[in-house]
């Protein structure tokens, strides 16, 4: 896309609704149809919430634990 930063930051801010319409509009004129569009802006919302990532809080504690002991910075 050729969006400057600034309009893209605008839109992150403005309101959701018109952000939606203007992703649908978008995406249509990039060639995705109805329902590949449905399931990006799902992708996004999830994205967004956060809820895409697969680690748990406690599964990024154990690998940075287990980086520590590979460093030698922490013993067993």
């Amino acid at each position: 896309m050729s969006d400057t930063p600034d309009m893209q930051l605008q839109r992150s801010t403005g309101d959701d609704v018109q952000n939606d319409q203007d992703t649908l509009l978008e995406l249509s004129v990039a060639g995705f149809n109805p329902e590949e569009t449905a399931r990006l802006i799902a992708a996004r919302s999830r994205a967004q919430e956060g809820s895409l990532n697969e680690w748990t809080d406690d599964f990024k504690r154990l690998r940075f634990a287990r980086w520590l002991y590979e460093q030698g910075r922490l013993e067993s």
